[in-house]
């Protein structure tokens, strides 16, 4: 069976609303030209010093990706699978127990295991130009889009690796999602404002004595300290200058 035919849709593609809906869809059922619009995204994510000055699809990825963002998704496990080359591979092996792991634009999971790995195994990569492998990462928490019946859609998801193994010709991933940042941009803005404002006042707040100044508090040199005599001064029940000693 090919999981990627999706004859029961019954979305309502009709109106400009729709628009961000039929390009992630046509993504999702051309996985080629989906590539082309991804590969927009991971172009001016990962190579900006290089980056072109026009990109064809770039106007698609905005629309999907910002519908993804501003859609009503819910918490759940998701299973998504495809094919990485070996370099790919023995870099997601490398990382650590916990260790960080993002995937940019969006990716289009599987609501149980079976299909996770139906897909991978109806695929025909005969023809790739490099060995490619099987992969699978099981996501707990992953914030998706529940959208053309059996698809769930994720933008920028991010979680911790729990761990890896390979199992009956497939490597598979636990990863733990975190929880998707719904900050707007107004609001990304204003809390940087905000941090560098109380950066600021720290800053001002911790006098530095300039070179040679004597710490806050201590006395300035070739002061006496506190409760000692000033220069010249009899020390505490010594006779004053000129005053007769006491007769014995």
């Amino acid at each position: 069976m090919d999981p990627g035919v999706y004859d029961s849709d019954d979305y309502d593609y009709s109106g400009w609303a729709a628009v961000p809906a039929i390009f992630l869809k046509q993504a999702t059922v051309n996985p080629y030209w989906g590539d082309l619009v991804k590969g927009n995204i991971i172009d001016l994510e990962f190579f900006q010093a290089k980056a072109k000055d026009a990109y064809p699809w770039l106007g698609a990825a905005g629309l999907i990706t910002s519908a993804l963002a501003s859609s009503a998704r819910t918490d759940t496990e998701t299973w998504f699978s495809g094919f990485v080359g070996d370099d790919d591979l023995e870099g997601l092996k490398s990382i650590g127990k916990d260790g960080p792991i993002l995937f940019p634009g969006w990716v289009a999971g599987w609501k149980t295991e079976a299909d996770a790995i139906a897909y991978v195994n109806f695929v025909d990569t005969s023809d790739a130009k490099q060995k490619v492998n099987k992969i699978i990462f099981h996501v707990t928490n992953a914030s998706v889009l529940n959208f053309i019946q059996c698809r769930l859609f994720a933008t920028r998801l991010e979680g911790t690796v729990a761990s890896n193994k390979e199992a009956e010709g497939i490597w598979r991933f636990e990863v733990t999602g975190k929880a998707f940042n719904d900050q707007t941009i107004a609001d990304w803005t204003k809390a940087k404002a905000d941090a560098a404002a109380s950066k600021a006042v720290v800053a001002a707040a911790v006098v530095v004595p300039a070179e040679g100044a004597p710490a806050e508090g201590a006395p300035a040199e070739g002061a006496p300290a506190e409760g000692a005599p000033a220069e010249g001064a009899p020390a505490e029940g010594a006779p004053a200058e000129a005053a007769p000693a006491e007769a014995s």
